[in-house]
C-alpha cells in the first residue's frame, strides 16, 4: 500500500502539464504567503517544501494549525480559510474542484491518495494542536521542538539537528508569543545544555529532557 501511494504521489509532478485545464503547480519563495478562502473551490496537495498552516482568529491573528514537510504528502480542501507560508522554496499541486470527477475518471489511483492526504493533514494537525494545552510558554516551546523532532530531526554527532530554520520571529508567531519571549526561553534551555543554536538551527542536545518535562504526552511524539 505505501509502495503504491510512493509510486502515485510521484505522478502529481507532472500532473499539471498532462492536464493544465484542471490543475497548476504553483510555485512558493521562502516566506512567501497563499490564501485559501471557502470561496476557491480547491484542493491543495502539498508536493515538496515546508508549509506552515494557519487560520486567522478572533484577535485577528495567525493561529498555526500545522507544520508540512514532504516526507509525506498532505492535502487541505478550501472548506476552510487557511493562510498558508513557505518556509522552503515549495510547490502545491492546486486541483479544481469542478474538474475533480474529470481527473479521478482519467486516474482512478488519484482517489485514494487524495483521501489518504486528507487523512495525514488531519493527524498532524491534531497533534500539533497538542502544543497548545500548556499554559506557559516555556512548556509550549518543549512541545513544539518535540514536535519539530520527530518531523524535522536529522542525527548528527551533536545531537539531533532541526533541519528547517525558524527565527524567534517565527516561533512567537506559531506559538502566539513575542519574540522577547522566545528569546528569553531559548536561553534558558541554551543554558540548561539542552540546545544549541548554530547557522540559524537548532540542535537538540539533550532530547531526553523534553521528553521527561512532557511525560504526559509521550506518547503523542513517540
Amino acid at each position: 500500500m505505501i509502495k503504491n501511494l510512493i509510486i502515485n504521489f510521484n505522478m502529481l509532478n507532472y500532473l499539471h502539464e498532462l492536464y493544465p485545464n484542471s490543475c497548476k503547480l504553483v510555485v512558493l519563495n521562502k516566506k512567501d504567503v497563499l490564501s485559501i478562502t471557502q470561496s476557491s473551490f480547491n484542493v491543495y496537495i502539498i508536493i515538496s517544501g515546508v508549509i506552515q498552516v494557519g487560520k486567522l482568529n478572533l484577535k485577528n491573528k495567525i493561529t498555526t494549525l500545522a507544520l508540512l514537510n514532504n516526507k509525506h504528502y498532505y492535502v487541505l480542501l478550501s472548506n476552510n480559510e487557511y493562510h498558508i507560508k513557505s518556509l522552503t522554496t515549495s510547490s502545491i499541486l492546486v486541483i479544481k474542484i469542478v474538474n475533480l470527477s474529470f481527473l479521478i475518471t482519467k486516474i482512478p489511483k488519484l482517489l485514494p491518495l487524495i483521501l489518504n492526504g486528507i487523512h495525514q493533514y488531519q493527524l498532524l494537525s491534531e497533534e500539533f494542536s497538542l502544543i497548545y494545552q500548556y499554559k506557559t510558554t516555556y512548556r509550549k516551546i518543549l512541545g513544539l521542538l518535540l514536535f519539530l523532532i520527530k518531523y524535522f530531526g536529522n542525527n548528527i554527532p551533536q545531537g539531533i539537528r532541526i533541519s528547517i530554520r525558524l527565527s524567534q520571529t517565527d516561533i512567537a508567531q506559531m506559538l502566539s508569543s513575542t519574540r522577547v519571549s522566545i528569546n528569553r526561553n531559548l536561553q534558558i534551555l541554551q543554558k540548561l545544555k539542552s540546545i544549541q543554536i548554530m547557522k540559524g538551527k537548532i540542535i537538540i542536545i539533550n532530547p531526553i529532557y523534553f521528553i521527561q518535562m512532557n511525560q504526559g504526552n509521550i506518547s503523542s511524539y513517540s
